[in-house]
C-alpha cells in the first residue's frame, strides 16, 4: 500500500502498520521523501513538522489518515 507506512521484520512474513502520525511527504519539492511528524490539528487541517529541513520545517495538510484514525479511536 503506497499510502501507508509499515514496519517489517525480515525474519517474518507479517508487518505492522504505523499509525498516521509519521508521514513521508515530498516537501520541499526538491526533496523526494521528507519525514514529517504530526504536530496538531488546526480547524479541519493538520500541522506537520520536520526536524530535517529548517527551511521547510512545517506545513499544513488536509490530514488524510489522521482524522480517520481519530474516528476509529472513538
Amino acid at each position: 500500500d503506497n499510502e501507508k507506512i509499515f514496519l517489517k521484520d525480515r525474519a517474518r512474513e507479517d508487518q505492522i502498520e504505523l499509525i498516521p502520525f509519521l508521514q513521508m511527504f515530498p516537501n520541499p519539492p526538491d526533496i523526494r521523501n521528507a519525514c514529517y511528524f504530526y504536530n496538531r490539528v488546526e480547524g479541519n487541517q493538520v500541522r506537520w513538522i520536520s526536524y530535517h529541513y529548517e527551511q521547510s520545517s512545517e506545513f499544513i495538510s488536509d490530514g488524510k489518515g489522521v482524522f480517520e484514525f481519530f474516528e476509529e479511536l472513538k
